[in-house]
């Protein structure tokens, strides 16, 4: 479940809070509030998300009349996503 995922990931890099770590996880863990919390714990996210997630912008989720191997970048203050 997504409370499970996200906790597990909290107590994996608790001991490196503070410490100016990169985390790189797969869409089973993946979740904006989980970047964010790590961020502010001085931790950056990097992952792969499911596109089905409710915080994914529409227009990355459509994708059909984009060309192939484009890519669309999305920033939200210290937050970037991007589809390929």
């Amino acid at each position: 479940s997504k409370e499970v995922s996200y906790s597990v990931v909290m107590q994996l890099v608790e001991k490196y809070f503070g410490k100016e770590r990169v985390v790189c996880a797969d869409n089973f863990f993946s979740s904006v509030k989980l970047a964010l919390d790590l961020l502010e714990k001085n931790i950056k996210y990097v992952g792969t998300i499911r596109k089905n997630k409710p915080e994914i912008p529409e227009e990355f989720i459509l994708t059909k009349d984009r060309q192939i191997c484009s890519s669309k970048f999305g920033f939200n203050n210290n937050l970037t996503m991007v589809s390929y």
